[in-house]
Formats: C-alpha cells, sequence, structure tokens
C-alpha cells in the first residue's frame, strides 16, 4: 500500500501559478468556527498565505455575506394535528 504524503502547494515558488481559496485564510485564524480549530494543515506549514490568495470570482463575491447577514432560523409553524386528522391518517381515508 501507498503511505501517507501531504500535498506541497506552491512547492515551486510563485512560478507553481497555484494559488490558495481566501476560505482557507480564513478558517486558519485564531477563533475561527471550523474543526479542527484554527484550521491547520501541514500542506500550508511552509506557506504564506497572504502572498498566495487567489482572487474571488464575481460569482463568489455575490455570494458572500457578513457577520450582520447571520441569523438564527425562524420557527418553523407547525399546524395542529386534530383527532379527526389522526384517525383518517391511521385509517385512511379522505
Amino acid at each position: 500500500m501507498r503511505g501517507t504524503q501531504a500535498r506541497t502547494p506552491l512547492a515551486g515558488g510563485d512560478a507553481a501559478c497555484q494559488r490558495i481559496h481566501p476560505s482557507v485564510a480564513e478558517r486558519s485564524k485564531q477563533g475561527a468556527a471550523c474543526v479542527p480549530q484554527p484550521y491547520t494543515s501541514g500542506a500550508l506549514a511552509n506557506v504564506n498565505l497572504a502572498r498566495s490568495l487567489s482572487a474571488l470570482t464575481p460569482v463568489e463575491k455575490d455570494l458572500m455575506w457578513t457577520a450582520q447577514d447571520i441569523r438564527s432560523a425562524a420557527a418553523e409553524h407547525k399546524p395542529r394535528t386534530s383527532i379527526v386528522g389522526l384517525v383518517l391518517g391511521t385509517f385512511g381515508g379522505g
């Protein structure tokens, strides 16, 4: 069987033409809500994230939200079940 080998992005320096998604930098910050916290990877041990980040695409920019956009889900309205509904559901009909 083949052993485990960590990927080495940007091993070729700036000439490698590889970039890292900005979400990796966000997850790497102290206090980031990710598992493990903060996100760590042996593959990124010697990588300067600030110099290696890619730009977000226009679609990603449109989908991006701020802390003010995050809120709890609204309570779901559950219709009350009547005795007639229970009987019809149990024995069929309707």
